[in-house]
Parts: structure tokens; sequence; C-alpha cells
């Protein structure tokens, strides 16, 4: 993974220009493995391009960690 989250966030929003389902999968993990809430809440943001129940399992996740996203 990169250090800097904003280059985590840049990567997640290229996905998001490209719902397919290997993007759904690396934003999945992203969503799964993301401790800053800065690039957590872009991440999540990046996932309404898709309709993907992996995302879906992924959000659910997050949002049961208690992580308070930073906007």
């Amino acid at each position: 993974t990169e250090a800097f989250w904003g280059v985590r966030v840049a990567v997640a929003d290229l996905l998001s220009d490209n719902p397919s389902r290997p993007s759904a999968q690396i934003l999945a993990e992203q969503l799964k493995s993301e401790e800053d809430p800065r690039a957590l809440f872009h991440i999540a943001e990046a996932c309404g391009a898709f309709r993907h129940a992996q995302l879906r399992e992924a959000l659910l996740e997050v949002l049961e960690r208690g992580v308070k996203l930073y906007r």
C-alpha cells in the first residue's frame, strides 16, 4: 500500500471511473484495510459508482468497525 493517504484517494477515484469487477475487488480491499479516516471517506465515496455485493459487504464492515469518517 501507498504510505500517503492522498495517493490512495487518487487510486480510488481512478477505479471509480472504471466500474468493473476487478476495480470493485480492489476498492473492497482498500476499504477493509484503510485506517486513515481522510482516505476512508473518499474510498467509500468512490464505491458509489458500483453495484457489487462485495463492496456492500466491505462498506458494512467499515460501519461495524465504527470508524469515524473525516470530511
